[in-house]
């Protein structure tokens, strides 16, 4: 049954400007910094928003260095905590804190903080990254590793995490972290251990995106505990990695029942029909699509592979191409009346019934109105069945 049903927002500042494929290219959009400090005022008019219509959840996600717009909080848990002082219950997700870009025991200190100071209100989250400069721009040492060494350092930071939460004294030696370090002496004698100070009172949830269902970090994530999040993928994606998150678990000694654990997201645009909510979404989509095809995290189609080369720009070998209508099709992103996207929540519910965790992804280019009337369609014609467990549609 669900009882969690939260919104995801980036920190757009775009405000539906020229959007779709007649306005500029990403790397063409430039805004100076009161623009981007709207983000932060648009956040709290969401979470009050959201919160007033019921939702469970606000998650943020971290990102660095986009003069573009499109993403623009680099820091989740800092906003999290002015947020909370202009809302009442709502918890804040970080969705997810770039672990790379961090050294892990600042973050873990900052998340202990200000958890405490919000009454518990803070929902901890981890990623890798995916934007190349906001890695190497953050962090150098990430420059330069393959894919398979980036993981292992996000993997030991993870630990570390861990590690610093849940022991009162602790030492960590590993390929990227030796702490404390070597001969390191405080006070005129050695240092053998360390404390986070100060430390969560409780134990610390942690979540984690997923996008590939790898076998080596379900594992991990199965080892540590760690819960998933899959948010904008086909819906055959959905059930498998659900499959292989139960198994993984099952082999680390945690029986859980098919989709505990898990949280899914859509990314939703609900109108009074089909044909309107798809007439609408679409310069959205296309807009997402220039911005997010050529890091991986949306599909080409005919129009953008035709616009980068008519700007000279590439398309990656082996990139993934499929149109407006067969994304829709596939499940990664809807478009319809509440009762459509309702009674798709029913199959998903009946497909994974541990499943307690649901989110909706307010649109990166679109106007703020846009994304606001989202939240109050879905508070209003959504939640109220969702979160009753009346989930199924009924003539």
């Amino acid at each position: 049954m669900i009882d969690d049903f939260g919104l995801l927002y980036v920190g757009n500042v775009i405000d539906g400007d020229d959007i779709g494929f007649d306005g500029p290219l990403p790397s063409e959009r430039r805004y100076d910094s009161a623009r981007m400090f709207s983000a932060f005022d648009e956040a709290r008019t969401l979470a009050r928003l959201g919160e007033a219509q019921g939702f469970t959840t606000f998650w943020m996600a971290e990102h660095h260095y986009q003069h573009e717009g499109f993403e623009v909080i680099p820091n989740i848990p800092l906003l999290s905590l002015w947020l909370a002082q202009h809302t009442e219950r709502i918890r804040f997700g970080c969705g997810f804190n770039i672990l790379p870009t961090w050294n892990p025991i600042r973050l873990a200190e900052d998340f202990a903080v200000v958890d405490h100071l919000t009454g518990g209100r803070l929902r901890f989250g981890v990623g890798r990254g995916y934007h190349e400069r906001e890695l190497v721009g953050m962090n150098p040492m990430t420059a330069g590793l393959d894919d398979d060494d980036r993981r292992a350092l996000f993997q030991e930071q993870v630990e570390l995490l861990i590690t610093a939460f849940g022991e009162e004294r602790w030492n960590h030696k590993g390929r990227f972290y030796e702490l404390p370090p070597a001969g390191a002496v405080h006070r005129g004698l050695p240092v053998t251990d360390l404390t986070l100070v100060p430390r969560p009172d409780h134990p610390v949830e942690i979540w984690q995106p997923t996008t590939s269902g790898n076998p080596q970090g379900v594992e991990f994530m199965a080892r540590h505990g760690i819960k998933g999040m899959i948010a904008g993928m086909p819906s055959s994606f959905t059930g498998k990695f659900a499959t292989i998150y139960q198994q993984a678990n099952a082999a680390a000694g945690r029986e859980l029942e098919l989709g505990e654990n898990l949280a899914v997201g859509f990314r939703a645009y609900l109108a009074d029909s089909e044909d309107q909510a798809r007439r609408e979404l679409r310069p959205i989509y296309d807009e997402y699509s220039k911005f997010g095809a050529p890091l991986g995290v949306n599909p080409f189609n005919d129009e953008l592979v035709a616009l980068h080369r008519a700007r000279g720009l590439p398309v990656p070998d082996g990139a993934r191409h499929m149109s407006f209508e067969q994304v829709l099709d596939s499940g990664a992103w809807f478009a319809g009346t509440a009762e459509q996207f309702l009674e798709r929540l029913d199959g998903l519910q009946r497909e994974l019934p541990g499943l307690r965790h649901l989110l909706v992804n307010l649109h990166i280019p679109a106007s703020h109105a846009q994304n606001r009337e989202q939240v109050e369609r879905l508070g209003r014609d959504v939640l109220p069945h969702v979160l009753s467990g009346a989930v199924e549609v009924t003539a």
